[in-house]
């Protein structure tokens, strides 16, 4: 190999090694059961914030999130495992979701995250796909989307059925491109709330994404400004969200919008997504429309 290009990857292998991703989300006791499939998929650092709505259970809730978190570190390639407990403050308090991602925020120690959604599943080797494309990240100012889908089939009311519905959850969520592909075309998976907000992520044009073209693909045009891509963002200038806003809807909304008043290039990943399960109600408390507080 000539010097150059011996210099090059070197260069480029120790580019790769000075950044990591935590995977940041939040969610309610009753979704534990989706960690271990969570973990097993992402196998890197991970930062959940996990909410009780009821004081009289936190010891409880606490002993459950050491399990996981003991349980999720063993399964992981490297990286901390942190889960906070977060207590509900009032009877009236709606799911305090930007304060929980600020809270899972605040403890990442790697230089860059991807904020998630407690009923959202990785694909597998998405961690080790963000890390390849080291000379994209190293622009402070990326925020490199990764595309969202879901499940079809309605709705379940209860813990009991919805595992029921979805175990064996490698089966049943796509963990690979073809597995996601296969699923779309089988009309059993769509593009994330498709059905419902087409513009929440038309602009991640995710028929073209399909193709398979390896490339990072930069927006050039937001399709509508109620966009709200999840996005892998470097922690030096990232912002924490807005916690004013509690409850479902506009809260993301609301951090992509600050990301690009901030001047930041948002660009589609390759061959790598999330799955969301889409088959889980909301508790009474997220399924409040957000309000601002204070």
């Amino acid at each position: 190999m000539p010097p150059r290009a011996w210099l090059a990857a070197l260069a480029a292998a120790a580019a790769a090694q000075s950044h990591d991703v935590t995977l940041v989300t939040q969610a309610t006791v009753e979704k534990l059961w989706l960690f271990p499939e969570l973990c097993e998929r992402w196998r890197g650092p991970l930062a959940l914030s996990l909410w009780v709505p009821d004081a009289a259970v936190v010891e409880q809730a606490h002993k459950t999130a050491s399990q996981a978190a003991q349980s999720c570190a063993d399964a992981t390639d490297g990286g901390s495992v942190s889960i906070h407990v977060e207590v509900q403050r009032a009877s009236n308090e709606a799911y305090p979701v930007n304060r929980l991602r600020n809270i899972g925020l605040r403890s990442v120690n790697t230089s860059h995250v991807l904020v998630s959604d407690a009923d959202f599943l990785p694909s597998r080797g998405l961690r080790d796909a963000i890390r390849a494309k080291a000379h994209w990240l190293a622009n402070e100012k990326l925020a490199l989307v990764v595309p969202a889908f879901q499940r079809k089939g309605g709705r379940c009311k209860t813990l009991e059925s919805c595992r029921e519905r979805l175990e064996p959850l490698p089966t049943t969520v796509p963990g690979r491109f073809g597995q996601l592909a296969r699923c779309l075309r089988e009309k059993d998976c769509l593009v994330f709330q498709g059905d419902n907000s087409p513009q929440s992520h038309g602009t991640t044009d995710s028929s073209r994404w399909l193709e398979g073209d390896e490339t990072v693909r930069p927006i050039e045009c937001f399709r509508s400004n109620r966009y709200e891509p999840y996005v892998v963002v470097s922690m030096a200038q990232m912002p924490l969200y807005d916690e004013r806003f509690a409850g479902y809807g506009k809260n993301k909304i609301q951090h992509v919008s600050h990301l690009r008043r901030m001047g930041y290039l948002f660009a589609v990943r390759s061959s790598a997504q999330i799955t969301d399960l889409h088959a889980i109600d909301a508790t009474p408390a997220r399924r409040r429309v957000t309000r601002l507080t204070g």
